[in-house]
């Protein structure tokens, strides 16, 4: 005869078999007899790039739409989209966005990206495409992996005005700038989660009558914020269940 432990043992190998079949994106779970919590892969999250943010992101890509602003629709050629920042600055002599990008120097280019990081607060966006998609706005995490550069490479930027900028924090100094860049990683590091699959749900569930019952669920956490958020929940519902799962 099995002891009650045995049977505990033998019904949460059964529990964890059958929740795996029925949830194949399940990602970590635990069961004390009396709840189980179960973390899975929100397949259904939304872009955060449909919030309301500081940047704006466009991209350029053959195979993926990236960010808000499609490139190749808007700009056609990267420069294209430079030189539309370009004209957009007051007292600039204005540059014909579809005729002159192949045909200026490099010394008005210079003169370009210096007038446009005078106005702008603007970084790179690059994406690695090897078993999922990942995105930074920093080369050289992708160049260590990958040296080559086979699978990675700039797509793009993420970019605020001045006006923006100066609406937000109320002024435009190196360190209202330094605010907003930091703000753009941000965003960018939160996107990179939801290209790599990494926003979560949980569903909570208790036993009664000797029946697995779903009792709570919630979806929509980035990366490991959602086990700081389990351990409140659970701190209340089953503290040795939240010891267990975080």
């Amino acid at each position: 005869m099995l002891s009650p432990y045995e049977k505990y043992q033998y019904a949460d190998d059964d529990i964890r078999r059958i929740w795996a079949a029925d949830h194949p994106d399940t990602v970590d779970q635990a069961f004390n007899g009396r709840h189980g919590i179960y973390i899975l892969v929100d397949t259904d999250a939304e872009s955060p790039r449909e919030w309301n943010n500081l940047g704006t992101m466009v991209c350029w890509h053959r195979k993926y739409r990236l960010g808000e602003v499609d490139g190749r629709e808007q700009y056609g050629h990267p420069d294209n989209f430079l030189l539309a920042l370009y004209n957009q600055i007051p007292d600039v002599r204005r540059l014909d966005c579809d005729l002159t990008y192949h045909k200026l120097t490099a010394r008005v280019w210079n003169r370009i990206h210096r007038k446009i990081t005078e106005h702008y607060v603007i970084l790179p966006l690059y994406l690695m495409d090897h078993s999922g998609l990942r995105m930074s706005t920093y080369a050289e995490p992708f160049r260590i992996r990958d040296f080559q550069g086979w699978d990675w490479g700039q797509v793009g930027w993420i970019y605020v005005s001045k006006d923006q900028v100066i609406k937000e924090y109320g002024s435009w100094t190196p360190e209202t700038q330094a605010q907003a860049a930091k703000v753009l990683e941000e965003e960018v590091e939160t996107y990179d989660l939801y290209l790599s699959e990494q926003v979560y749900g949980y569903i909570l569930t208790e036993v009664r009558n000797g029946e697995e019952i779903e009792i709570d669920s919630c979806w929509g956490f980035y990366g490991d914020d959602i086990y700081q958020s389990l351990r409140g929940i659970l701190k209340d519902v089953d503290p040795d269940l939240a010891q267990a799962i975080c």
